[in-house]
């Protein structure tokens, strides 16, 4: 068997880089102990196999696309064969261009060294690898950029799925079994709903009904709705028997992330009234991350009306500074306050 050299600069592009370092410090619990090469090898082994640069798995992919939908094609099994056989031919000169620009990318002034896992070695090593590095790269490290660079090029959340696809898949393979998520410094025990992003795509969350495990190890009688970031997950144990969540509470869910929104699963909606100044009003028309749904039928102005939840409120609001002041509920308004003051006092 053909063995590669587990160490060599890696010929990544800057933004390549970048964007790696950039998802370390978002996504690593501690950033300072994750390491740029695990960083790397960590993308590489979750990815490789799904990559478009992994050619003979994208077509794999592709042909099992074609298939289903020619299943119905009034046609006889080798016409369908035959347009299979083009229409391959022509994705496979597709993904052949689209490795060529990804190798071809401009190499960053200060390359780096990268020590290749155990793992993702043997990945390497292996005749069906070692046959598509000898058809379509000029060496096994010229596959690993292509993989790495096409990571690079996916939106926050695509990596993000990408990055923690262990988790993911403990997630999926769980089915309707108990879930037990470690997030935060504490525990949960959770019957989840699935994997689902927020209105503008921007994050990956796990979705359920939740309750709290306490440091004795007993769970609390009350659940909840609630979701996690998955980047924010440490931890996931699969529980051995199925609690699978009735239709009437997974109405609940899919009804709540309508109206509150997945990441502001958490805690009761209320009125929330504001009033903005004219900066206020123009920021606020600009600025539509994690912004609650006006009640237009009770807002009059620059004085609006949301139902939401306190949460969602202080999350989107807090920045806008003095430009806007919350006139109820009073315990978010004094909240509003306190936090102002506090980072007046930091000035002086």
């Amino acid at each position: 068997m053909y063995a590669i050299c587990s160490k060599q600069r890696i010929n990544l592009s800057r933004q390549a880089e970048e964007i790696i370092r950039y998802d370390i410090d978002c996504f690593a619990e501690d950033s300072e102990r994750v390491k740029f090469g695990g960083a790397v090898n960590r993308i590489f082994q979750f990815f490789c196999h799904r990559s478009q640069a992994n050619i003979p798995a994208a077509l794999l992919e592709e042909r099992k696309k074609l298939e289903m939908q020619l299943t119905d094609m009034a046609a006889d099994d080798e016409s369908k064969k035959r347009v299979i056989k083009f229409l391959l031919e022509k994705k496979e000169n597709e993904l052949v261009e689209i490795v060529a620009r990804l190798t071809s990318k401009k190499t960053s002034p200060n390359p780096t060294t990268l020590y290749v896992q155990d793992n993702n070695r043997e990945y390497l090593e292996s005749s069906d690898i070692m046959q598509l590095v000898g058809k379509y790269y000029r060496n096994t490290w010229q596959f690993i950029k292509a993989v790495i660079e096409e990571y690079a090029e996916k939106p926050y959340i695509e990596r993000e799925a990408i990055f923690f696809s262990d988790i993911m898949q403990k997630i999926r393979l769980a089915g309707e079994n108990e879930l037990i998520v470690s997030s935060g410094g504490s525990r949960f025990m959770v019957r989840p709903y699935g994997v689902e992003t927020d209105a503008l795509s921007t994050y990956n969350y796990l979705v359920g009904y939740s309750s709290r495990i306490q440091g004795d190890g007993k769970q609390e009688s009350s659940e909840s709705l609630a979701s996690f970031r998955i980047a924010r997950i440490s931890n996931i144990v699969a529980l051995g028997e199925a609690c699978p969540l009735s239709s009437d509470e997974r109405a609940i869910i899919s009804n709540a992330m309508i109206t509150k929104g997945v990441q502001f699963l958490v805690g009761d909606q209320t009125e929330i009234k504001v009033k903005l100044s004219e900066n206020g009003m123009r920021e606020y028309k600009k600025q539509i991350t994690w912004r609650p749904l006006c009640n237009k039928d009770k807002s009059i102005g620059n004085l609006l009306v949301f139902d939401c939840t306190e949460w969602q409120a202080y999350v989107y609001f807090f920045k806008f500074g003095k430009e806007v002041e919350i006139l109820s509920p009073e315990n978010l308004r004094i909240r509003f306050q306190s936090m102002h003051n506090e980072a007046a006092n930091v000035y002086g």
